[in-house]
């Protein structure tokens, strides 16, 4: 293993259960086995590191394969549904690390101004999705592409999904099923399918 690899495995280790427990370069370099100056040669600032241990969960599942049939739905409404079941394949398996990410990037400017340039990640395929619902004209008056991005991103975070998975016992199929529900209602203009909320 790379001590990159090395690194941001550390890191996922170090974030142990608790999203709010912080930790300092000089542990992470003890717990990689690296030197700080190994340490800040790969990572010279923690958005840098948080950003890469994002993007390490990404590669380790895959998910640029798992995002394909968002990528070639037929139609917005199709991508939307895409990306909900997207959303529950991935997101529960890394939990740990998405919602220790999410707690860093409410408290750390730099880190939101970081993920905000990424090329790649659940974000970019949202704003992708909500803008093709807008020139499909399916997205609701209402509703910018921005706004809805910002919606859709903020109920599908890896905290409430651990909400409703981990503390409220929902199924991965209700939470598809429920999220798909609710996306629809609220943001797609009348004419479109979803299912029910009370299963």
């Amino acid at each position: 293993m790379s001590a990159r690899d090395r690194i941001l495995e550390a890191v996922v280790a170090l974030l142990g259960t608790d999203v709010g427990a912080g930790f300092t370069y000089d542990r992470l370099a003890r717990e990689a086995k690296v030197s700080r100056q190994t340490l800040y040669a790969h990572f010279p600032t923690r958005a840098d590191l948080l950003v890469a241990v994002a993007d390490h969960a990404r590669a380790k599942l895959d998910a640029d394969r798992l995002s394909i049939p968002i990528l070639e739905a037929a139609t917005g409404v199709e991508a939307l549904a895409a990306l909900v079941a997207f959303h529950v394949a991935f997101t529960p398996r890394v939990l740990r690390e998405y919602r220790a990410v999410e707690f860093a990037r409410s408290t750390d400017p730099e880190l939101m101004k970081a993920f905000g340039q990424r090329t790649r990640g659940r974000d970019q395929l949202i704003r992708l999705v909500m803008t093709r619902l807008d020139a499909e004209g399916r997205l609701q008056p209402a509703w910018s592409v921005g706004t809805a991005t910002d919606f859709v991103t903020a109920v599908v975070s890896a905290s409430t999904t651990y909400e409703l998975l981990e503390n409220r016992g929902w199924s991965a199929a209700q939470l598809e099923e429920r999220l798909l529900r609710v996306f629809t209602l609220a943001l797609l203009t009348p004419g479109t399918e979803g299912g029910t909320l009370d299963h």
